[in-house]
């Protein structure tokens, strides 16, 4: 399986913290936040290749992630589109630029997900290779730049229009 990791924002929601500092590239346990998301998702067995999807500050990315153990690494791949403005829009410019496939799954670099419910979420997306499956955090709700949905049961039934307008 491939994931794909969206890193691309502005991090408008996060205020000062990043005015210098890309999203990805901010602390958390004295360690950048796509470093957590790298260590998880190359310890899982189904995924065979991370392509992350950088922006706004690709290149700080880059620069940050050339210092740890994940780049220059095989299975971790870079792909910047810094004119591309939101998070759909570039996950529908990488998947047309790596190819689609049945078996890729795709976060942001701000979709900070438990371990257990990731491990859970991969081994049903394994058992269920030809079901679209949509991850989502349980505060959507009250994340006003994130476009809202109604839900019955387990099952999206209705994508609502955002409150945010990206100028």
């Amino acid at each position: 399986m491939r994931a794909i990791l969206l890193v691309g924002g502005t991090g408008t929601r996060m205020g000062t913290l990043t005015i210098d500092t890309p999203k990805a590239n901010l602390l958390y346990k004295s360690q950048p936040l796509i470093c957590h998301f790298l260590d998880l998702m190359l310890t899982q067995d189904s995924i065979e290749e991370v392509a992350i999807a950088t922006g706004y500050r690709g290149d700080d990315v880059e620069r940050m992630l050339t210092t740890t153990k994940f780049l220059p690494r095989n299975d971790v791949n870079m792909v910047s589109f810094p004119s591309v403005k939101g998070t759909l829009s570039r996950l529908m410019t990488m998947i047309s630029t790596i190819g689609s496939s049945t078996d890729t799954v795709a976060l942001g670099i701000d979709s900070l997900v438990p371990h257990k419910v990731l491990r859970i979420f991969l081994l049903w997306l394994e058992n269920n290779p030809h079901s679209p499956a949509l991850l989502l955090s349980p505060h959507l709700d009250i994340a006003p730049t994130h476009p809202k949905v109604k839900v019955e049961g387990e099952n999206v039934t209705e994508y609502l229009r955002s409150t945010y307008e990206e100028g």
